[in-house]
């Protein structure tokens, strides 16, 4: 005696795909988000490890290291560079160039269509923005130049990934140079609390 094979009705395949589209429509968003927060974390942890590249290669090569940030159009990045014999020169990485005698070690941007963004979020005596340090080679100490900001003494060097101010991530140089992040005044984002700025 033959039994009749067993399979699935075309209606049973339409109400299965109409579930399955009811699925992935509710969790895209969520999938979205994650994927946003995960880019977020990843900018901030690539600045403290290259602040902590920059540092390491002001004591290697016995010479200060600057860091500039800047930005364009179509991204936010910092540059990493060292001066020539005549100590002039900078790099931009917003103008995506150097100049005088200044050599580029390193660049990271962040294109701006990928929705995370860096700033520096420092802020001089006069409201300026502190955009620009370097690495002193004996002693890896972060440096503000005195002739270009007027600084508080012990201030921190601070840079801003953020997508909004509800999800940003902060990473603090401080002045002895060490790199560390940490969510600043009003995000939501799970990292320890930044300290008081000086």
């Amino acid at each position: 005696m033959m039994r009749p094979s067993k399979g699935i009705t075309l209606l049973e395949l339409m109400v299965t795909v109409a579930i399955i589209a009811v699925i992935v429509t509710l969790a895209a968003p969520s999938f979205s988000e994650f994927i946003l927060m995960q880019r977020l974390k990843s900018v901030s942890s690539q600045v403290v490890t290259d602040m902590q590249y920059a540092r390491a290669e002001a004591a290697a090569r016995n010479t200060p290291t600057y860091v500039y940030l800047g930005n364009n159009l179509t991204n936010t990045c910092y540059s990493i560079y060292v001066k020539g014999p005549t100590g002039a020169g900078v790099c931009v990485c917003g103008l995506d160039a150097c100049y005088g005698d200044a050599t580029e070690l390193r660049r990271f941007s962040v294109d701006r269509d990928r929705r995370v963004s860096l700033a520096p979020a420092t802020f001089d005596l006069d409201g300026a923005v502190v955009d620009h340090f370097s690495y002193d080679p004996p002693t890896g100490a972060m440096v503000i130049p005195q002739s270009d900001f007027n600084i508080a003494p012990g201030t921190p060097f601070t840079v801003d990934a953020r997508v909004d101010t509800p999800r940003a991530l902060r990473t603090v140089i401080s002045p002895s140079g060490r790199p560390s992040n940490c969510t600043p005044p009003n995000s939501t984002m799970t990292a320890p609390a930044c300290p008081p700025m000086p």
